[in-house]
């Protein structure tokens, strides 16, 4: 899968515009604050409904005006075109359509465009807490599969209404707890076997990718951390009720449920060593880059698709020697749109001029240039 032409109208900084990628790797370079991460927005909002950045729609509507439209064609094999279109109004909100049927849901958009994303906020999944790596797990799995996706809903739901009975704002709950506890275990379980599965999955890949990026031989290790951890004498079913059991009183005195999902993590270690606690930044961004990698080549055999690759500022946080092995990993067949405020960029990175589409954009504008 490619996306073939992006058209935007009132998005960001961008009053229109008309793209043709190229289906290999595409370059859009510019000075910061010129509109290319708006681009990298506007993508997301096609295969994800919302941004990367997570800015409201409403903030992402062009000065003066009172909505947007983000459209784009993406092309898939044996000449099939899809489009998908996603148009916000302050008086009607956000409404998606896909080959002209307006009545797609964001949980039916999920899937259909595949995509991988690399931007500045994926720091906070090394940084950042839990809740972060939690979000990274969540968002993979539920373009992969609709079953998490309906999975994570039903959990979500039921933790809401569980911690209502908690804090006794559900009158006459207390006979409830019961039936909302068998099913917050039911989704969660699932819901924790997909995110171990994912994890193993992904930590299989990440050594090749991090190694080649470093140019060492580092050992890098993500392990799955949930909040109920299974032993030899009971399933992950049996032991997440026996430890929302063992919980009860402690649940009740502070009115949040303690155990669950919501309250996993992954630890990331390069060579045995906490990435949080000991990595440079330059670590960090390779270990970025590896997970993206990674979940590239996942999605692609799970989604029988080859999913689209964003990377928003590539090279920042990469000396000379990291960037130049960066091209070589792009994966087979896969369309790449990666941003730069360096020129250079893709002399850096070992690209010979010719083998990629460069686009400059400036004050909002796009335009096709050669090097």
């Amino acid at each position: 899968m490619w996306l073939r032409e992006l058209f935007l109208e009132n998005f960001c900084n961008f009053a229109s515009a008309s793209i043709a990628f190229g289906r290999g790797i595409n370059v859009l370079f510019g000075e910061n604050a010129q509109g290319k991460s708006n681009l990298v927005d506007a993508i997301s909002y096609l295969a994800l409904m919302r941004g990367v950045r997570g800015l409201s729609d409403v903030s992402v509507v062009r000065f003066g005006t009172r909505g947007f439209v983000v459209r784009g064609v993406f092309a898939f094999g044996a000449g099939v075109e899809r489009e998908c279109r996603i148009e916000y109004t302050l008086e009607a909100g956000k409404r998606c359509a896909i080959d002209g049927d307006t009545s797609v849901r964001r949980a039916e958009l999920l899937g259909h465009f595949p995509i991988v994303v690399m931007s500045g906020d994926d720091y906070r999944i090394t940084w950042g807490g839990p809740c972060e790596r939690r979000r990274f797990m969540d968002l993979f799995l539920c373009q992969a599969s609709m079953r998490y996706l309906d999975d994570l809903r039903r959990y979500t739901a039921t933790l809401r209404q569980r911690n209502a009975l908690l804090r006794g704002q559900v009158e006459h709950g207390s006979g409830q707890m019961s039936a909302w506890t068998e099913q917050l275990v039911e989704y969660g379980t699932r819901l924790m076997a997909a995110r171990s599965n994912f994890v193993a999955a992904i930590g299989k890949l990440l050594n090749s990718y991090f190694s080649t990026i470093v140019g060492t031989d580092r050992a890098i290790t993500v392990t799955y951390v949930p909040s109920v951890r299974q032993d030899q004498t009971k399933t992950i079913r049996e032991a997440f009720l026996h430890r929302l059991n063992g919980m009860a009183a402690r649940e009740k005195e502070l009115g949040v449920t303690l155990v669950g999902p919501h309250r996993d993590d992954i630890a990331i270690k390069v060579d045995g060593r906490d990435l949080r606690q000991f990595g440079s930044r330059g670590d960090h961004k390779a270990v970025l880059i590896s997970l993206r990698l990674a979940e590239h080549a996942l999605l692609r055999e799970l989604r029988g698709e080859i999913p689209l690759f964003l990377m928003d500022d590539l090279l920042v946080d990469l000396d000379h020697k990291r960037s130049a092995n960066l091209a070589r990993l792009f994966p087979e067949a896969t369309q790449v749109i990666f941003t730069t405020t360096g020129p250079e960029a893709w002399r850096i990175m070992g690209l010979e001029a010719g083998s990629f589409q460069y686009f400059v954009v400036h004050e909002g504008q796009v335009a096709e240039a050669r090097v």
